[in-house]
């Protein structure tokens, strides 16, 4: 079974959660704070809705982030036979993550290569 391709819009939405989350917000107070209607906000963050620049704009700023933060290491689809596709996967699942996800898989791929050597 193929694995659904991960869109752009999945991962900066993956980030959003993960910034409100960090926040204790939930997606009511971050609709608030940044004027948008809640059920918006979670068809972004579920990468159900691709969000407009001034729509990014209102929550970048009430989450108090920068575009670089939303943006950064994430890397663009390649096609699926390309040289570094299953590496690019890899890198924009674990940046839909949390920081402590991201360090939890970090840890399993560090225990799965010390297992494969023995």
């Amino acid at each position: 079974m193929k694995q659904k391709e991960i869109k752009l819009r999945h991962i900066v939405g993956e980030r959003i959660k993960n910034k409100r989350k960090e926040k204790g917000w939930t997606q009511e107070q971050l609709a608030e704070k940044a004027s948008m209607h809640p059920t918006y906000i979670g068809k972004m963050e579920r990468g159900d809705k691709s969000a407009t620049l001034d729509s990014l704009e209102k929550v970048v700023n009430a989450l108090d982030l920068t575009y670089v933060d939303l943006f950064k290491d994430i890397q663009p689809s390649s096609d699926e036979h390309g040289e570094n596709h299953v590496l690019y996967q890899i890198i924009n699942r674990l940046n839909m993550k949390s920081i402590d996800d991201q360090k939890a898989a970090l840890n399993l791929l560090d225990f799965m290569f010390q297992w494969k050597e023995k």
